[in-house]
């Protein structure tokens, strides 16, 4: 018996509360920026109802994702309707977004700490290349340190255009983010289409892992890596996954996927369905009791073919 099938509701559900992003990664996962949906948002009311199962299931932790989650309309409602419930949350933002009225909200609930900014680089050109708006995210950045001395968590993906200079990018943050999230591209379609762009060989890749944390023990930065990064080959990222086994994701339009990567798996549909019969499904448990991630066919495309063609800066 799988350790899953013991588990009522899984232990997080990320919520995407917009498919609308103002930014255009080159490895973005998201359904509308590579063109694949119309833009959507979720109703508040519909929101509020998968709150109250959320609350229900006794799941553990939500995380308020998108697109851009501060592009929705009735973002703040829904950070108020999760606080009214005591449940524990996180915000993941681009931060460009981010004003003093923003701000002051989230510092007035408590909720910097919950807050994950995006910076790919303290180099502006770095940062522009890949996500773009670097002057308005780091203003956000910025203006939680100067009207509240906060410290919000920092999150990261490492590419070819940014690994060199990393270490740097993390002491130029160090004294600017209570956190530092590290993770390696996963092959959405949209990153497959920018492999030239992003693509770092494996050995390069593991030795960049391999010394990272020494970094982040002599700045003192906490930095938050997913194990296998840590692996000497990349392969490694094929097994371990949460997609589907623990984690369930909410689409703007209520399909249930396993991750934020595998868009084509849907485990239904929350107009039709509850999210624990969902759960309880013969094809989430499929993906859920394989020792194998959903998207391990992207992974592999992604990590072991190399890329056509190989440009710098």
């Amino acid at each position: 018996m799988i350790f899953n099938d013991h588990l009522r509701s899984p232990l997080e559900l990320v919520i995407e509360v917009t498919n609308r992003c103002n930014l255009s990664c080159l490895y973005c996962y998201c359904d509308e920026c590579v063109n694949r949906c119309p833009k959507e948002d979720l109703s508040f009311d519909t929101f509020t109802k998968i709150i109250d199962e959320v609350y229900d299931l006794d799941i553990f932790q939500i995380c308020i994702n998108g697109g851009e989650c501060f592009l929705h309309k009735d973002i703040f409602k829904m950070f108020d309707y999760i606080i009214n419930k005591n449940l524990d949350f996180s915000i993941v933002t681009n931060g460009a977004l981010l004003d003093k009225e923003k701000i002051g909200f989230l510092h007035d609930r408590n909720l910097i700490f919950n807050l994950q900014i995006s910076v790919d680089s303290h180099i502006p050109e770095i940062h522009n290349q890949v996500r773009g708006m670097f002057k308005e995210t780091l203003n956000g950045i910025n203006l939680i340190i100067d009207n509240y001395n906060d410290r919000p968590n920092l999150g990261g993906v490492i590419h070819k255009q940014n690994y060199q200079t990393f270490p740097d990018t993390l002491e130029y943050f160090s004294s600017k983010c209570s956190n530092f999230h590290l993770m390696n591209i996963q092959a959405s379609q949209k990153a497959m289409e920018n492999k030239d762009l992003l693509y770092i060989d494996p050995e390069t890749l593991a030795t960049f892992w391999s010394n990272i944390e020494e970094v982040g023990d002599r700045l003192s930065l906490k930095l938050d890596i997913y194990e296998n990064d840590l692996k000497p080959l990349e392969t490694a990222r094929f097994t371990g996954c949460t997609a589907g086994k623990t984690k369930l994701v909410v689409k703007p339009n209520l399909d249930i996927i396993p991750c934020d990567i595998t868009r084509d798996i849907i485990f239904g549909n929350l107009k039709s369905q509850t999210l624990e019969e969902i759960w309880n499904s013969d094809k989430r448990k499929e993906i859920g009791n394989s020792r194998i991630e959903p998207c391990y066919e992207l992974n592999k495309k992604w990590y072991l073919e190399q890329p056509i063609e190989v440009r710098g800066i």
